[in-house]
């Protein structure tokens, strides 16, 4: 099981190399990055509650991210008409060339961890991938985290990465 652990520091710090490029361009940190690119992958969950809960991100690092975001222009915050507590994020045009050069990068890294492995292969992989994914939930709940939505964790993948062309992970 350690090896598990060291091959998905490797992974992990292999797409870091790639996105750090990105945010050295823009002088982003990995979070700021990561904030935009997901606001681009999923416009419909534009909430900093979507983002915690769904990147199982900490809310303090979303929060200071959101605000760099937001002075710098690259996003835009709205209260909605009907929830006047509940705040959406907006990416804006100054966004654009990060989230193209991200998606670039995310591209790379999708051809390069990939190469070699057949559909079926990824299937299999997915499947196994989905279950672990399952029970570690499982144990979260058990623990008494609940979703853990303060666990710095990624989520697991819902379809093949050879279809995705965003930074969503």
């Amino acid at each position: 099981m350690r090896q598990f652990w060291d091959k998905h520091k490797t992974i992990t710090r292999y797409y870091e190399t790639l996105t750090r490029a990105v945010c050295e361009r823009w002088r982003l940190t990995q979070m700021e990055y990561d904030v935009i690119m997901f606001l681009h992958a999923h416009p419909q969950l534009n909430t900093a509650a979507d983002m915690v809960r769904e990147r199982k991100l900490t809310k303090s690092h979303v929060s200071a991210a959101l605000a760099t975001l937001e002075q710098r222009g690259y996003i835009a915050k709205r209260r909605t008409d009907t929830n006047k507590r509940r705040v959406e994020l907006f990416l804006q045009d100054k966004a654009n060339d990060v989230v193209h050069a991200g998606v670039q990068a995310h591209r790379q890294f999708v051809r390069t961890v990939i190469d070699g492995i057949s559909k079926d292969d990824f299937a299999a992989f997915q499947r196994v991938f989905d279950a672990i994914c399952a029970n570690a939930e499982r144990g979260l709940r058990e623990a008494g985290v609940g979703d853990c939505t303060n666990a710095d964790t990624n989520t697991k993948p819902t379809h093949s990465p050879k279809d995705d062309d965003t930074c969503s992970k």
